[in-house]
């Protein structure tokens, strides 16, 4: 390549060629490197003259030794033989298996855990075709995920996968057993899969709709029939026919390419197939098993006691807990809080793995050194930090339950979002709580049962729910109640594409929530939905808000 010579084809296999062993040639040079410097400083280790030196050296060998066991294992994975189809985007397609109900909601359950590592990664989701259940999840979920290496990083969570819980439709605590189905598909290009028109049969009906009161009243949903496959393909998501059509297209040719790799790949293919279109518990390639807090892969005999990371897309990587890295945290809130009036700051907490900080030379130096007992207490610290340095700009800091995790720095506010539980030990030491459940504050769930719900995080909290929600938990005593500051209602905007369906999902559930937090007497359901179709749904209406228009038992529990 480098003396010009190449034209052409000759040229675009060569570029591809190198574009291939780029990343190994980089990795075993890592390799080379980091091992010349493990040689260096043992040599310096050896060296007693210079205390100093030799502290540094010792200190810099474990550091630099952990990064070779990395690059090793880095230029170990460069070096496996790559599918073809590793770097195109992906097809992400979960089904609702047995199980009924739960199932659907365990589909849910998964596309937001793919969903998160998605985000993690950089990558971005299109949804294609979507199919609610009544009670929140999926029946089925197709999506379509762009971004560099997407097909080689999710291509073996294609099967069936096993749930162990107590559904929230359970109101015996027994534990269920259901499952739902994976399929990753590469995502071919139209010169990978050539479909002839005359192959195909395009019917065009009417969207069910995007929920509220824009409802779809043209033919914009559309069903492709490739006839000498059988495949058939359905999409009505989008409000433009075609658009529908476009994205119905990507469907079928991600579909027919991965049948031709199958075909090529033989037996081993098709024993894939049939595991993956069955759905059924025993055949199951992982097991998530709430109860015991695991997650096993049953293809390699792993076993992880750590299923809440899993669920939540198991990404890693957070701020190390080293000096400079609170110092550059406090000089951006600096610079912003001049911009917000408010008393409160939030400072995260939740989400927030500590698996690098295990590992770390630098976080476990700041465990040493502050005499902590393990990460927990490490994020408390940090946390500590930031609190103080709120503190001395006249502002408060609020977090999520988990900065409960090693110790509550002294002066933060907790957000009690994983039940009552986190709220009420907050009290307990003398901090003040805002009380936010998931099962009664989260408006991003499904909140009617029709199929025309739009696309939502999952979970189902109706409108009676909300009215039924209570600060205040029946075991809380006086003395710890006056530490409630109230509650608040939360809708997350990862699933939102416009004001109108913020709106959908905000009302009327915003009115039973304020009602319930401001009334000197909680009315009844029947008073309350009396009151919201005398006066509240005519307001409404007449500031065009677009609120969910359903029958008085559609909002119940």
């Amino acid at each position: 390549m480098a003396s010009g010579q190449l034209e052409g084809d000759a040229f675009v296999t060569a570029s591809k060629e190198y574009s291939e062993l780029e990343p190994v040639a980089k990795a075993a040079a890592n390799v080379r490197r980091l091992r010349k410097e493990i040689e260096t400083l043992q040599h310096m280790s050896k060296d007693s003259s210079d205390p100093d030196l030799h502290e540094m050296a010792l200190e810099e060998l474990e550091e630099v030794s952990d990064q070779l066991g990395q690059a090793e294992t880095a230029l170990a994975i460069s070096l496996l033989p790559k599918d073809a189809a590793d770097d195109r985007p992906a097809m992400l397609e979960i089904r609702a298996g047995t199980g009924g109900d739960e199932a659907a909601l365990f589909a849910g359950d998964l596309y937001r855990m793919y969903e998160r590592y998605a985000a993690g990664q950089g990558w971005k989701i299109e949804p294609i075709s979507v199919s609610a259940s009544d009670v929140g999840g999926f029946k089925e979920v197709v999506v379509a995920i762009k971004g560099n290496g997407v097909f080689a990083k999710l291509k073996y969570e294609s099967g069936v996968h096993r749930v162990q819980r107590v559904p929230v439709t359970e109101s015996g605590g027994r534990i269920h057993t259901s499952a739902a189905t994976v399929a990753v598909l590469p995502e071919p290009t139209e010169v990978d899969i050539q479909i002839e028109a005359r192959d195909l049969k395009i019917d065009v009906y009417r969207a069910s709709g995007a929920g509220g009161q824009h409802v779809n009243t043209t033919d914009s949903a559309v069903r492709i029939t490739h006839l000498p496959t059988g495949i058939v393909v359905t999409c009505q998501d989008g409000r433009s026919q075609h658009k529908n059509k476009d994205q119905a297209m990507q469907v079928l040719r991600a579909r027919m390419y991965e049948k031709e790799r199958e075909e090529a790949q033989g037996a081993e293919a098709e024993a894939r197939k049939a595991m993956v279109g069955s759905g059924d518990r025993s055949e199951r390639i992982r097991t998530y098993n709430f109860p015991q807090g695991r997650v096993t892969d049953h293809r390699i005999g792993l076993t992880l006691h750590k299923i809440d990371r899993v669920m939540l897309g198991d990404f890693d990587d957070i701020f190390c807990a080293k000096e400079e890295s609170i110092l550059f945290l406090q000089e951006i809130l600096s610079e912003i809080l001049p911009l917000f009036p408010s008393t409160y700051v939030h400072v995260g907490g939740d989400e927030a793995p500590k698996t690098r900080w295990e590992s770390c030379p630098k976080c476990q130096a700041v465990i040493k050194a502050n005499g902590l007992h393990d990460e927990h207490e490490l994020q408390s610290y940090f946390i500590g930090r930031m609190d103080a340095f709120l503190t001395q700009n006249g502002k408060k800091l609020i977090g999520w339950d988990e900065i409960l995790e090693g110790g509550l720095s002294p002066n933060a506010t907790v957000m009690s979002w994983r039940g009552y539980e986190g709220g009420k030990a907050a009290a307990a030491q003398g901090h003040y709580v805002v009380m936010c459940p998931g099962s009664h504050c989260y408006f991003d769930h499904y909140q009617g049962r029709g199929a025309e719900e739009p696309l939502a995080i999952g979970g189902f909290t109706s409108l009676e729910k909300v009215l039924s929600f209570n600060p205040i938990p029946p075991d809380m005593n006086t003395a710890e109640a006056a530490y409630v500051l109230g509650a608040q209602g939360n809708l997350w905007t990862e699933y939102i594409p416009n004001m109108p369906q913020l709106e959908y999902m905000t009302y009327p559930r915003a009115i039973a929530l304020s009602t319930a937090l401001w009334s000197e007497s909680r009315p009844s359901y029947e008073s309350f939905f009396a009151q919201l179709s005398t006066y509240h749904f005519p307001f409404l209406s007449e500031k065009k808000v677009n609120w969910l228009v359903l029958k008085k038992e559609d909002y119940e529990r």
